[in-house]
């Protein structure tokens, strides 16, 4: 909020230095326009005017993509989830957190209806925001780790075939 004060000193000066400039003006630098202009417009239009050369800079600089700072690998906060999903296994179920995610309903399917497929697709929307096949290798590698593990974090009550069942669409927002 730093940028919100200096915008608005910026706007309180600019109005005061620019009244002070217009009322000493003299007569035959202000054009004659052919309606009254109440004294408060012009210094408010220079204003208005800084402030949109600002907010252009501002925004360049704030529509260039960054990295994140202090990125850590996915893998840490699948570990997290698997800990905050522990937490509430009375409430929700891992079972219907997978089912849920990817796409079936606890009516139609159960968990032989997800396959690995299935269940990477999902991680691969949630951590990357990007289908499975637009993945370098390396992000393939890690998302392969990560089923693995939420594998061996639930087995036996999860066992995931290998495969992918296109009846189920994963969740997306």
């Amino acid at each position: 909020m730093p940028h919100l004060a200096a915008v608005s000193t910026l706007f309180v000066v600019g109005m005061g230095v620019a009244a002070l400039l217009l009322d000493k003006a003299p007569p035959s630098l202000l054009p004659a326009l052919p309606v009254s202009v109440p004294s408060w417009l012009l210094p408010w239009l220079l204003c208005e005017g800084i402030f949109y050369i600002w907010l252009k800079r501002l925004r360049g600089k704030l529509n260039k993509l960054t990295s994140p700072q202090g990125v850590r690998d996915p893998s840490e906060y699948l570990a997290h989830l698997l800990y905050v999903l522990d937490a509430l296994e009375d409430v929700y179920p891992p079972e219907k957190f997978i089912l849920t995610w990817c796409g079936a309903t606890e009516k139609e399917h159960s968990m032989e209806h997800v396959k690995k497929g299935n269940v990477t697709a999902f991680l691969a929307y949630a951590f990357y925001s990007r289908d499975h096949g637009d993945l370098n290798e390396e992000e393939q590698a890690t998302l392969t780790r990560m089923v693995n593990m939420l594998e061996k974090h639930y087995y036996p009550r999860i066992k995931l075939e290998d495969g992918y069942n296109p009846a189920l669409r994963n969740m997306r927002m």
